[in-house]
């Protein structure tokens, strides 16, 4: 634990939120709150809980740093559903995490220091929870103008004044942030004293000697929930034939997922590792572009008419072709997050089997191999199959609208199976690392 994390966290948290555009990114903020409480996670029960919740906000934070594009694309409504979505969303595990992060940092002083009181925790903590209600909804307050807009039952738009309103919302939630950062940092300056990290630190030092298998299991599992979250963005969730769940994000978290485990030092990076990282950093480039691309089309031209008219065939004809060309991608790239994962689960397994205390583990981890290697074959199956139809509906959509469902479907199944591969690989790493050591 070190004060400079607590800091730094506040520097990016503070900051007045406009729609979604968030002027310092607040999953950065999360991340240096979850690199403060890492030591603590890993002895304490109650500190995990928090870290976990930590971790659920940054990724709530990554996925709507990507959504704030959204808006520059398509029409106020849409700022105001995905301020208002995020609002909501934040609010209900914001409020929990800020709760959590003042009730540890008390158990913490209290267990360190016999002299500490809890007072100016709760009082932060009132705070901080105000803080973060009045910054959510001073950000999509001006947008609500979106549903005055000239078809609606209101006589005035009021969206001319939108600019107006985000402005004076910005300010008011700027002073606000001011006097929470102050009073944030001044609290963690003061409730860890030098003596407390260096006790807590002893202690971190002391459970990792003895225990090593929980925490390079905790690890990998942070690593397969990034990747669990990043394939629900696989869904095709398509308004106005817009796919707003990037497949992007997904490669994105895929790589956070393996850069983690490279740091920590569970994996050493190779030439499998670096044509993952190409192969997954090319493909977030595509669908970025088939997306801006899809835009500009749909803004200014028919898909009724790509079948009927040269000119619009050979308009569209570059989104198809991308298409295909992300899709071969996206498919090289599951398959090689499940070979990795395969390569180094196993491996890891038994540097740690001396920790093992006389059990023989040798049929037990063959089993889990065999089986976790069957569902990454039905995984690869159906990454496949699946893959081939959202290449079919690109070209068949200016037919038929109506082929839609179909992908929808074939995205559930495809998200289905593909967790049910990387949960058992969980599931292999938790069984054989973290009960056996």
């Amino acid at each position: 634990m070190k004060v400079k994390y607590f800091i730094l966290s506040a520097i990016f948290l503070f900051n007045p939120l406009i729609s979604v555009i968030d002027i310092l990114p607040d999953f950065l903020g999360y991340y240096f709150l979850m690199k403060a409480f890492t030591p603590t996670s890993y002895i304490f029960d109650n500190a995990s809980d928090l870290y976990d919740s930590i971790k659920r906000m940054m990724i709530i934070g990554v996925i709507k740093f990507f959504s704030t594009f959204l808006i520059f694309v398509t029409d106020t409504t849409m700022a105001l559903v995905l301020s208002f979505g995020f609002a909501i969303v934040e609010l209900i595990y914001g409020i929990t995490m800020l709760v959590k992060l003042f009730d540890v940092t008390s158990y913490i002083r209290l267990r360190y220091d016999n002299n500490a009181s809890t007072a100016s925790a709760e009082r932060m903590k009132r705070f901080s929870v105000f803080f973060l209600i009045a910054k959510l909804v001073l950000g999509f307050v001006p947008d609500l103008t979106a549903l005055t807009i000239s078809d609606s039952s209101f006589k005035t738009d009021l969206t001319r004044f939108r600019p107006v309103l985000f402005l004076m919302s910005a300010l008011v939630a700027l002073v606000l942030g001011i006097i929470w950062l102050i009073g944030y940092t001044r609290f963690f300056k003061n409730a860890f004293s030098t003596q407390l990290l260096e006790r807590v630190e002893g202690e971190y030092n002391e459970q990792k000697a003895l225990r090593p298998g929980l925490f390079m299991a905790k690890d990998y599992i942070f690593a397969i929930k990034l990747m669990s979250v990043g394939v629900l963005f696989v869904f095709d969730m398509s308004i106005d034939s817009l796919n707003i769940f990037l497949d992007a994000i997904f490669s994105f978290l895929c790589i956070l997922a393996f850069r983690s485990l490279i740091k920590k030092g569970y994996v050493i990076k190779g030439k499998e590792e670096k044509r993952f990282f190409t192969v997954a950093s090319v493909h977030i480039c595509l669908n970025i572009i088939n997306f801006i691309a899809s835009v500009i089309y749909f803004d200014n031209c028919d898909m009724y008419y790509v079948y009927r008219e040269l000119e619009e065939f050979l308009k569209y004809l570059p989104i198809g072709i991308i298409t295909v060309a992300e899709s071969a991608l996206l498919l090289m790239e599951i398959v090689w997050m499940l070979r990795l994962l395969q390569k180094y689960t196993v491996p890891n397994i038994w540097e740690y089997k001396r920790y093992f205390a006389e059990r023989s583990v040798d049929g037990f981890v063959d089993e889990y191999k065999e089986r976790s290697h069957s569902f990454s074959k039905t995984a690869y199956i159906f990454a496949a199959i699946a893959i081939v139809y959202f290449v079919f509906y690109t070209f068949i959509r200016p037919l038929n609208e109506n082929f839609a469902l179909g992908n929808y479907l074939t995205s559930i199944v495809f998200i289905i199976i593909f967790k049910r591969a990387l949960n058992y690989t969980s599931d292999r790493v938790y069984l054989t690392v973290y009960r056996y050591s």
